[in-house]
């Protein structure tokens, strides 16, 4: 089989990417060999070798090809294609995953005569507002129509962004009585790229204590409501949490990103982590991130001192 998956919202052809590759897992289990190609760095020889080399460990291979935009590589492609009939062939899967790819049109015809074509063009606000209806709904948490249209309008169409916020608020909103307005996604939510906000949360999982609660205090200062910053620590130390568990059967997959469905530089950049945390302070973490989050749901303390008290005890 071919595929060529392409367009600007990277999120949803990479979701497709691992449904078709889970869809593959399921079906063919160990017999499945997966490998992924940077044509930028690789020569298409790197592929013909991987299809015409037989084994007997795996004999489905999945092949997934970035950055097919050189001329003369996408013309080796296609005879390639032709000579392993690809388009038919029930031992090899190649997917082409590109962004925008310069010779689109080139790669569009070629891969539409052999096997599937997918665009993935960013969302219109009506669609975001349905993605973000759609993600609560899965997880049956209750929200307000406001406050989905409040998402959709103070993001856009990012949908790894809007996917982050959501999760963030999933964290938030446990007790399933909880219903999400307005006033809470607008207290939660980043709408605009702060980086105070993301470095008080890179400054806590590096352990910089110092670090964290001055960005911390320069955001305070500035009127910013730290709330959010709470929700997305408890998100970050939930994927941080998932990675371990990963780690501790030997080295981290390569679709580590995909298992914890976020971008493959967020779990790059998280995994990087992982050393400064072992089992024991993972525990110790979580324990304080719930005792705090039931403070402020309580109104016992505020988001600011719980945050200050996290960072203290780096």
């Amino acid at each position: 089989m071919l595929y060529l998956l392409y367009g600007p919202d990277t999120f949803r052809s990479r979701q497709k990417l691992n449904d078709i590759i889970a869809r593959a897992e399921a079906l063919h289990r160990d017999k499945l060999s997966l490998l992924k190609i940077d044509l930028a760095e690789e020569d298409i020889d790197v592929l013909e070798r991987e299809l015409e080399t037989p084994s007997l460990f795996a004999p489905l291979r999945f092949v997934v090809l970035n950055n097919l935009t050189d001329k003369e590589k996408i013309k080796k492609f296609e005879v390639l294609a032709e000579k392993l009939n690809l388009s038919k062939s029930k031992e090899s899967i190649v997917v082409l995953y590109e962004e925008n790819p310069e010779d689109k049109n080139i790669l569009i015809k070629l891969v539409s005569e052999k096997g599937k074509v997918q665009r993935f063009d960013l969302l219109s606000k009506t669609g975001t507002v349905s993605w973000v209806t759609n993600f609560f709904l899965n997880r049956k948490i209750k929200i307000d129509a406001d406050a989905i249209l409040k998402i959709a309008e103070g993001i856009g169409p990012d949908l790894w962004r809007i996917n982050n916020e959501c999760e963030k608020l999933a964290a938030w909103a446990v007790n399933p009585k909880t219903k999400i307005s307005t006033e809470d996604v607008l207290k939660l939510v980043v709408f605009e790229n702060e980086s105070n906000i993301f470095a008080v949360v890179d400054a806590v999982l590096t352990k910089n204590s110092s670090k964290a609660i001055y960005d911390l205090e320069t955001l305070v200062t500035k009127g910013e409501d730290v709330t959010g910053i709470f929700y997305l620590l408890v998100k970050q130390f939930q994927n941080l949490s998932q990675l371990f568990a990963l780690a501790q059967k030997g080295s981290l997959p390569a679709n580590a990103a995909k298992i914890l469905n976020i971008h493959p530089y967020a779990a790059t950049k998280l995994a990087s982590s992982l050393r400064r945390w072992p089992e024991k302070d993972l525990k110790s973490i979580f324990d304080k991130l719930a005792a705090y989050d039931l403070a402020i749901k309580t109104g016992a303390q505020d988001a600011r001192l719980s945050l200050t008290m996290l960072a203290s005890g780096l």
